[in-house]
């Protein structure tokens, strides 16, 4: 059975290196081949202690699968506000309803914490989670452009 565990502080590796399996699949997010850059990186996007910010395991039958990150951010005029911000789940578990089923936990934390909506970003290149996110019930407000210019 599918279970949501938090991400240890003990765990700091094991999930580098599933983040670092996750960022290969996109050739843009690749981060040059410099292991201090990517661990650099990392530490800003995933590490990074916040009150907010809270990390996932998607284990089966004890063994992490995949991982998600999530945040609950206050507003004064809107209150808690959600996001998820990465969810992945390895290549050899997907096509088997783990990915749906870890969703469903962390829409089910957010409802126990009196979430009314949620907050996704969604990679344009990444066709397969526009699909799983549309199946589950999530529509696109909006759509924008990062830019990039590499510099001599």
């Amino acid at each position: 059975m599918l279970s949501m565990e938090p991400v240890l502080r003990t765990e700091r590796r094991e999930l580098l290196r599933m983040v670092e399996d996750y960022w290969t699949r996109f050739p843009s997010e690749r981060h040059g081949v410099d292991h201090l850059a990517r661990a650099k990186r990392f530490d800003e996007q995933f590490w990074d202690e916040t009150e907010y910010r809270f990390l996932w395991w998607a284990k089966l039958d004890g063994a992490a699968i995949g991982f998600a990150k999530t945040e609950l951010i206050e507003d004064p005029a809107w209150g808690t506000q959600s996001e998820i911000s990465e969810v992945y789940i390895t290549p050899a578990f997907r096509q088997q309803g783990h990915g749906r089923a870890f969703v469903a936990l962390i829409l089910e934390w957010f409802i126990q914490r009196g979430i009314h909506s949620v907050r996704l970003y969604v990679r344009e290149d990444n066709a397969g989670a526009m699909v799983f996110w549309e199946k589950l019930g999530f529509a696109t407000v909006q759509r924008w452009s990062q830019m990039h210019k590499v510099l001599p």
